[in-house]
């Protein structure tokens, strides 16, 4: 418990519901360009997109096609962890992360999106506001259920960067998908009661490795080392000897014996 609480204390960003956001009215001082709640005002980033995509990300990992190879796998997760991350600039240079979006060919993505969770930076939890049927105001991070988002984030680029690992055999990329999948499980496994209030599947922790310390443990060495130190029994019975073979008769046309 107490390290959880240490994790919380440490995290910059957090899921919050946009609802309880929308929910703190803004005092007259705080209104700024026509914004009456905190959710007009922080205009924070959207937190859906990085918690579904992560979530396809981890379903792609345990993709098995013979037309849908692990390297075409780690093309399409690449692919997946980009439009997220993009339209996260701020956070992940708060986070120390390089940028996406830092190419100006770059194109953000502005259509309208329906979420429930945005990205809230701590300090903004830190605020106080007057709830009902009580005398002082409270800080929001003492009202509000808030989830760390760090973890996510971090997993996100952290992915991003893996599908760009050198690998040119089935072998490296099937390791590849197979570290995505815990960095993947890792993050979400907290983020669990989020994910279904978005309506996404939850997770659970993987608990098999095929690759442990480098070692591919599908490789079939183990078996033929297993058959090799097997040791050679001698036969239960001795060998029978063969019956003797009687002597043939030949018979002569003249009529000889």
């Amino acid at each position: 418990m107490a390290g959880k609480a240490a994790n919380q204390n440490r995290a910059k960003f957090f899921f919050v519901h946009s609802s309880d956001l929308d929910a703190v009215k803004l005092d007259d001082d705080e209104k700024v360009d026509g914004a009456e709640t905190l959710m007009e005002l922080l205009q924070a980033a959207i937190g859906d997109p990085c918690l579904t995509a992560l979530r396809r990300i981890m379903s792609m990992t345990y993709f098995e096609s013979l037309e849908r190879t692990s390297e075409l796998c780690v093309r399409d997760i690449r692919a997946l962890a980009i439009q997220p991350l993009g339209e996260l600039g701020k956070e992940l240079e708060a986070l120390k992360l390089f940028r996406i979006d830092a190419d100006r060919s770059y194109e953000h993505d502005h259509s309208a999106k329906v979420f429930k969770y945005m990205i809230v930076p701590a300090k903004e939890l830190r605020r106080r506001a007057n709830v009902e049927g009580v005398r002082r105001r409270q800080r929001l991070d003492e009202i509000f259920k808030h989830t760390p988002a760090d973890p996510v984030i971090r997993a996100l680029r952290e992915v991003l960067s893996m599908t760009f690992r050198e690998a040119t055999t089935p072998y490296q990329f099937d390791r590849i998908l197979e570290e995505i999948r815990y960095a993947a499980a890792a993050a979400l496994v907290p983020c669990n009661p989020i994910l279904e209030q978005i309506e996404v599947e939850p997770v659970a922790m993987p608990t098999w490795r095929r690759f442990v310390d480098g070692v591919d443990t599908l490789d079939g060495s183990d078996d033929e080392t297993e058959t090799r130190e097997l040791p050679e029994f001698s036969p239960a019975l001795p060998a029978t000897p063969p019956l003797p073979t009687p002597p043939s008769k030949r018979f002569s046309r003249w009529g000889g014996g």
